[in-house]
């Protein structure tokens, strides 16, 4: 897997859709960390392969995810999980604070990552103020900015005294975040502040700060208080008057009635006097425009007098002053920003005073004209004389004829020295050519184009002559080269290639300017045939990168003429590694043919006995051949199915071949892509089946791979133990689905005999199945025990594969929790549903099941429900008949229920997405305790939950909200498991008590509980000295009868043959599910073995029970267990427990019983 960034570079997005039917879909990210050249958004292609949590597919969950590269330069999400609070993700979180906050989906609609996801107010303070600290352009409007985008990030109140959330955290701990977030301001920083959020002056340190901020508070503030002031009539009061309160009016609004007629008089005679200084201040001080506008703008208000003469007589001398400047800028500096500038700066001088700005600024560049001379700067004179067009033709004259026999040198001298040394044609040499001859006439340019063409001819340098092209004709540059090309060798070949191998063409890349394309293509020719030529007679491996070259050098690559003519001399071994590079894209037929008939089973990692899912190849050539062969890979593979002797050896090869037959098929496809391309391959499949005599075992293997294709029940019978336990387990489940639509009758014991178990060893996950399954057929109130298990057990040398029972069982993942804490709620998404489930005020449940999808209103949408066919066969397998009612409405068939219904349907809701009315859409369901176990022993709670009101399981005493266990329909015949085998067997799956209390699925989950005590006991069976499976002390025989719980190891060469070992479950089994094992286990004063887990050993009501079984059948009393039983010396009853590491006695310790030698304790309070 190529990862576009590095392994601990994740990204944060949003899952935009994915389809689980179709297997692909979109998250929405934006360029936050990428250095790509897309905008900001950025939509990655997801599958089911994707994700590494199921429910991170969720339509708008927000995730986090990796960037993988695709073909045709597309990126793919992989490792995506939902983002946790983990330090790790709110760190990529903050990262994305700013601008990269929004991602921009479809219909207008925008997400705000940051909004909803978790991250700790300290944190983002943090960020904050790290970012304010590191602000190159920090000033107080910047870190106001910085500190608004801050605050608008939480909700804004009403309430003045708790508006923003500084406010409301005054009083809290959160207090110190704002302590500190506020403790990095200036003094001007804060008065800024102030303006827009007056209330932080609660945060403010200083006394001193908070005085000099209500004294700078502006007219709107004050306007209203005064009257109350008193003012003098003196100039000097006046003007503090103005610098304090005027604020963008007439200065005459701001006085008391009684006072403006005497006050107005003095005071613009003042303001006259200000102006005039102001204006000469702005000329010696800081001459700018901007500073003369704002220093006279408010001034101009409070007086009638325009001032108009010497306003523009200073912004004539500030626009002077500044071209001016912007020249001697440039001569400092001479770059295109500041060339630039000087044009801006010389269109704002008025006309009138051009002519003496002009002989300044030619002052100033004659002073760096001949700074540029003495340094040799030819360019910047060229571009100088280029550029200033306002500079006069006296000036510029003599300049450009002392410029130019120094360009006609330089550009001359490059050449000269690219001849000399043997170099290729000089970088950019025609742009240094036209920079530098610019600003001179005709007949000097001609000058130098006519020396640069002759030193051109007499280099002999292939390089040159070719890059020289713009300054010599065609044909010469033909004629030039064709000796030169024809006397290269193959490091002549390889160096020109390594120095001009730009985007794979140095034709085309710049260096050669050929406007007849026809000459190129003769050079280019000439090269490759030379190289082809050379390359025939030279070993592969260290001339592939030549070759390489050579091929990108063709205009149509590895089909052109010349590249097949040198491929046609290559063995069968370099064109394989040829395309194991990736230099050609297919082979020959025949090339393909021998690498399919070559393939065996010893390059797998697993023999064909342990596979339970689909063999893969190794990585490596054939791999990479096979995949990417196209159309040709199918016939191929057929050819050898054709050839190849069906014996029971080669079956799993014949398996694995088939199996090929789609292994090119791109995992990238989109929905119709994919189906055109399943359509072509049923096509093709269907086709050479027709060749294939409905006799033979190829026909059977076909089926038994696509299920497209017919195949003989008796050729079944036949072959099938053979086949891999995946391939035998498939077609068990999809025989079941047979029987399951009706299309035939068959019992367990009929389909054990078709698929041959009765005369064959098939998988032993089947074995178990069908011993489970005969035996519910014959006594419906059975189930497997360990007596079963050790007979099936017996003989078989993949006693291991047992396991393989987790096929046909639902697997527990762990503990699952509702999330209340979670902030991924998609409130911004857009909800589609399957159906609604709701419960009517009868008390009834109402299930709709629309034809179309539909929100959460109720109203139908255009997009057809995919589920609808699913679910109607759901509820007919799911309920009994007299369960419900189903009427057809405009919408969809409307079914309803009693209320008893209700938690069976929730499971619908939770499979099928539909929307139950009552309960949030928008749960979280989280993984609490991951579980090694891979079997599921959860009980339906009877009550719904009392928060959320969900049926949920108990679980070793605690409440799981996994999704719950139902029943599969036909067309998810692959996930069949016992339940649905019990269901289309019609053998009961609700299990019912001695007290006439039904259990939904009972049977199902007994079943489930002992396969996972089975799983402990299993381990115990195993020989610690040589790892072989012990056996029953007395042998394999009466199990029915009688419990066995004594074991031997039967390999004669091993040291701990006949050595007896007890096991046995702790009989304790309500609370404690441990194994008891006299290899780990002393036993009590009473003889028992003591368990490791719970200090159990023996109890005399156990063994009072056990008497009374042998009064009832007549059994042997011995005289030891009449004694036990009557002296109660059952220590259970007397709350004794002993060390199962050294037998001693234990110490209760408040309901925990220690041992006073060792570690051990139990604890039982």
């Amino acid at each position: 897997m190529k990862l576009v960034y590095p392994e601990n570079k994740w990204f944060v997005g949003a899952v935009k859709f994915f389809d689980k039917s179709k297997d692909f879909g979109f998250i929405a990210s934006n360029n936050c960390g990428m250095p790509l050249h897309r905008a900001y958004n950025q939509d990655f292609y997801v599958n089911s392969e994707s994700f590494t949590d199921d429910d991170a597919k969720a339509d708008g969950r927000i995730v986090v995810f990796q960037i993988l590269e695709q073909r045709k330069g597309r990126e793919k999400a992989v490792n995506v999980r939902r983002i946790t609070k983990s330090d790790e993700d709110v760190q990529l979180i903050l990262s994305y604070y700013g601008e990269h906050e929004k991602i921009d989906l479809k219909d207008n609609r925008t997400v705000n990552l940051y909004n909803h996801c978790y991250k700790p107010r300290d944190l983002v303070a943090k960020k904050v103020k790290d970012i304010i600290l590191h602000d190159s352009d920090r000033s107080p409007s910047t870190t106001c900015r910085h500190v608004d985008f801050f605050l608008k990030h939480y909700k804004e109140e009403h309430s003045a005294k708790e508006r923003f959330v500084f406010d409301r955290d005054f009083e809290k701990d959160e207090k110190k975040i704002w302590t500190d977030f506020f403790s990095i301001f200036t003094k001007e920083e804060w008065l800024e502040i102030l303006k827009a959020y007056p209330s932080a002056c609660r945060y403010a340190s200083s006394s001193d700060l908070v005085e000099t901020w209500v004294n700078k508070l502006d007219f709107g503030s004050v306007k209203d208080y005064l009257p109350t002031f008193r003012y003098s009539y003196a100039l000097e009061e006046s003007r503090n008057i103005y610098v304090r309160l005027n604020k963008h009016r007439d200065f005459s609004d701001i006085l008391p009635e009684a006072l403006k007629e005497h006050y107005l008089e003095n005071f613009v005679q003042f303001i006259d006097k200000v102006i005039t200084a102001t204006v000469e201040c702005v000329k010696e001080n800081k001459p700018s425009l901007s500073n003369l506008d704002d220093s006279v703008k408010r001034l101009l208000r409070l007086t009638p007098n325009s001032h108009e003469e010497e306003i523009n007589e200073a912004k004539n001398f500030i626009v002077k002053k500044d071209f001016l400047r912007a020249c001697r800028e440039y001569v400092l500096t001479p770059d295109s920003y500041r060339k630039e500038e000087v044009h801006k700066k010389f269109e704002a001088i008025e006309v009138s005073q051009q002519a003496t700005s002009i002989e300044e600024a030619e002052i100033i560049c004659g002073s760096f004209v001949e700074k540029c001379f003495e340094n040799k700067k030819l360019a910047t004179i060229a571009g100088m004389l280029t550029s200033f067009s306002f500079l006069r033709e006296d000036f510029k004259r003599p300049i450009v004829e002392r410029l130019f026999p120094l360009v006609n040198e330089e550009l001359c001298g490059k050449i000269h020295e690219a001849s000399e040394k043997g170099d290729g044609y000089p970088y950019d040499f025609i742009g240094t050519y036209r920079r530098l001859t610019v600003p001179m006439d005709d007949a000097q340019k001609d000058i130098i184009r006519t020396e640069i063409g002759r030193l051109i001819r007499n280099s002999n340098n292939f390089d040159l002559i070719v890059g020289g092209a713009e300054w010599i004709s065609p044909k010469e540059v033909l004629s030039l080269t064709r000796p030169i090309m024809e006397n290269m060798s193959i490091t002549d070949i390889s160096n020109f290639l390594n120095r001009y191998r730009v985007d794979g063409n140095p034709f085309n890349d710049g260096f050669v300017q050929i406007e007849d394309s026809a000459i190129g293509g003769e050079l280019q020719r000439g090269i490759c045939q030379r190289g082809f030529d050379l390359l025939k007679s030279c070993e592969l491996p260290e001339n592939l990168y030549i070759l390489s070259n050579l091929v990108s050098l063709l205009p149509d690559g590895v089909n052109n003429p010349l590249c097949k003519e040198y491929l046609d001399t290559r063995s069968k071994s370099d064109l394989l590694t040829l395309y194991d590079r990736g230099l050609i894209s297919s082979l020959p037929s025949s090339i393909l043919e021998d690498v399919v008939n070559e393939i065996s089973l010893d390059s797998l990692l697993a023999p064909h006995t342990r596979w339970y899912d689909k063999p893969i190849l190794p990585d490596g050539p054939v791999k990479n051949i096979i995949v990417n062969a196209g159309d040709s890979l199918f016939y191929a593979i057929t050819k050898r199915l054709n050839t190849l002797p069906l014996t029971e050896d080669n079956i799993p090869l014949a398996i694995l071949l088939i199996e090929l037959m789609q292994v090119n098929k791109s995992k990238d496809m989109e929905y119709w892509e994919n189906r055109n391309w399943e359509k072509a391959f049923t096509a093709k499949l269907t086709s050479f089946r027709q060749n294939i005599a409905d006799d033979s075992p190829l026909a059977v293997l076909l089926w038994a791979v696509y299920f497209q294709t017919r195949a003989s029940n008796t050729v079944l019978t036949q072959v099938l133990f053979m086949l891999p336990p995946y391939i035998q387990i498939r077609v068990v489940k999809r025989l079941f689905r047979g029987i399951a639509q009706r299309k035939w009758k068959k019992s367990a014991e009929e389909l054990y005999t078709i698929i041959g178990g009765d005369k064959h060893q098939i998988c032993f996950p089947l074995e178990i199945v069908f011993a489970y399954l005969i035996r519910r057929e014959k006594d419906p109130k059975t189930s497997l025990d360990n007596n079963i298990m050790l007979q099936l057990l017996d003989g078989r040398e993949d006693h291991s594969e047992w396991i393989g029972i987790r096929q046909f069982v639902s697997a527990c993942h762990g503990r699952i929790y509702i999330d209340d804490t979670s902030n991924d709620r998609q409130s911004w998404g857009r909800n589609f549903y399957n159906g609604i489930i709701q419960i009517g005020k009868n008390g009834k449940a109402l299930v709709l099941v629309p034809s179309k999808m539909i929100d959460g209103s109720g109203e139908l949408q255009n997009y057809n429900n995919k589920y609808f066919e699913q679910v109607k066969e759901w509820i007919y397998i799911s309920f009994d008949e007299t369960d419900y009612t189903c009427v057809e409405t405009p919408k969809g068939l409307l079914y309803t229920f009693d209320e008893a219904k209700e938690k069976e349907l929730y499971s619908l809701a939770r499979y099928f997405k539909f929307d139950y009315k009552g309960v949030n859409s928008n749960i979280i369901f989280a993984v609490a305790e991951k579980e090694e176990d891979v079997f599921c022993e959860c009980r339906m709670s009877d009550k719904l939950d009392n928060w959320h009101q969900l049926p949920f399981y108990w679980c070793g005493n605690k409440p799981c909200f996994c999704a719950p266990t139902r029943f599969h329909t036909s067309n998810e015949w692959e996930y069949y498991t016992m339940l649905d085998f019990m269901r289309i067997l019609n053998i009961p799956v609700d299990y019912i008590n001695q007290y006439g209390k039904k259990t939904r699925f009972g049977y199902y989950t007994i079943l489930s509980a002992y396969l996972k005590s089975f799983a402990k006991f299993y381990e115990h069976l195993k020989c610690r000295h040589c790892g072989k499976l012990m056996k029953p002390e007395d042998g394999i025989t009466n199990f029915e009868s009688r419990a066995v719980n004594s074991f031997s190891c039967a390999n004669e060469d091993c040291q701990a043959h006949g050595f007896v070992v007890y096991l046995n479950h702790c009989f304790n089994k309500s609370k404690c599910k441990a194994i008891i094992d006299s290899r780990d286990s002393k036993q009590c004063s009473n003889g028992q073995y003591i368990c490791p887990e719970c200090g159990a050993c023996c109890s005399t009501e156990n063994f009072r029970l056990r008497l009374n079984h042998l009064e009832m059948t007549g059994g042997y009393k011995s005289p030891r267990l009449v004694n036990f039983v009557n002296s109660n010396l059952g220590h259970w009853e007397k709350h004794e427990f002993y060390c199962y590491k050294c037998g001693s006695q234990m110490i209760d310790e408040g309901g925990t019983f220690k041992c006073p030698h060792c570690d051990t304790q139990y604890n039982h309070s």
